[in-house]
């Protein structure tokens, strides 16, 4: 999983990547796989259902492009506090399997400006990827 993650972050020319899942006992949503600067401090973060992006696309099983994260209310602006890191625009999606959503795979700082839609159908490869190998 981790190769096909790393290829797709190349093929949609990005700076960083991470999985997060949904603990459906604890009721929580952490990084399972992270690539890039700070991804060790990523490891630290904790959501809960509904916070920040990967809650929002978990809770509403709902792709998003965020290309202003700084304008955008589902951005959670303590993970970069806790990190260290800038993001800039993210694009997320939901890992769905017979209608109960895992977690999420999110990708952050295209290299070459904005996220669009393109890079969303993309990265439909590898969700389906993740969702076929759960």
């Amino acid at each position: 999983m981790e190769k096909e993650i790393g290829k797709m972050q190349e093929k949609i020319n990005c700076e960083s990547t991470s999985v997060w899942v949904y603990d459906e006992d604890e009721n929580v949503i952490y990084p399972f796989f992270c690539t890039g600067p700070k991804s060790q401090e990523l490891k630290q973060v904790v959501l809960k259902p509904g916070e920040g992006v990967c809650g929002y696309v978990i809770e509403h099983n709902e792709s998003v492009i965020i290309n202003h994260v700084e304008e955008d209310s589902r951005w959670k602006a303590t993970v970069d506090e806790i990190t260290g890191y800038k993001t800039k625009n993210i694009i997320c999606l939901p890992i769905e399997i017979d209608g109960f959503v895992y977690g999420c795979v999110e990708f952050l700082n295209k290299y070459d400006g904005d996220f669009d839609q393109a890079d969303i159908d993309a990265c439909k490869e590898i969700v389906q990827f993740m969702a076929d190998h759960i």
